[in-house]
């Protein structure tokens, strides 16, 4: 008999389709066993080839559940609160469809939440830098480049100072259940580069006394 879902992974994109396969690549080698986990693709009304992509890898898959929902309301958070309500898992995280998870990040996940009664956990999101990394490229702008590497201990984040990043965030649900959803009012829509609904979580969850820690092993 299959063991329930325990972790959904929500992958929101727009005009995602040279960048989705990489991503979802990176879920259905991940040492997590197949059977505890679900991807959600959320397209948020792509004008490219996104749904095609994402039909051809659901057909390809044979080991890991893979479901497609198409958003109309444009907005990052729109998607996000979709990926939300259409998954399943009792830990809901997120990855950006630009991004690649390490092979052990849901096996570390599931470690966090099994291990610790925090209500969220973040980790490491380091840059894959296609040519060696520009002498003028500073390290103190590395968060506005989502580059985040807090050391190799386990540690409370240190809000307002930092926080998780929206490409490697996961949640219980019971959080969502508590105090909402991302406010669809901020976040990315469409081509504009608004932000701050990630932020609006976590302040929302420090009014609520929801912890959240920095895990390293998550990557």
């Amino acid at each position: 008999m299959n063991k329930p879902v325990k972790i959904s992974v929500v992958i929101c994109t727009y005009n995602g389709a040279g960048r989705l396969k990489t991503a979802i690549d990176s879920l259905t080698a991940q040492s997590y066993s197949s059977e505890r986990f679900e991807v959600v693709v959320i397209d948020n009304n792509s004008k490219d080839e996104t749904r095609k992509v994402c039909e051809q890898i659901i057909s390809d898959s044979s080991n890991v559940k893979i479901k497609y929902f198409l958003e109309e309301n444009m907005g990052l958070s729109y998607a996000r609160n979709r990926g939300i309500k259409e998954s399943c898992g009792e830990i809901v995280a997120f990855i950006d469809d630009d991004a690649r998870a390490d092979r052990d990040w849901l096996l570390n996940i599931d470690k966090v939440f099994s291990n610790t009664s925090v209500f969220a956990v973040g980790g490491k999101v380091l840059p894959i830098f296609e040519v060696p990394r520009p002498s003028w490229l500073s390290s103190g702008i590395d968060s506005s480049l989502t580059i985040l590497d807090l050391g190799d201990e386990v540690m409370p984040f240190n809000y307002p100072y930092n926080s998780p990043c929206g490409t490697n965030m996961a949640f219980r649900r019971t959080v969502f259940e508590k105090i909402g959803y991302f406010d669809p009012a901020l976040g990315r829509i469409g081509n504009r580069l608004s932000s701050g609904e990630e932020t609006d979580m976590f302040v929302r969850m420090e009014l609520n006394n929801m912890d959240y820690i920095y895990c390293p092993d998550c990557v």
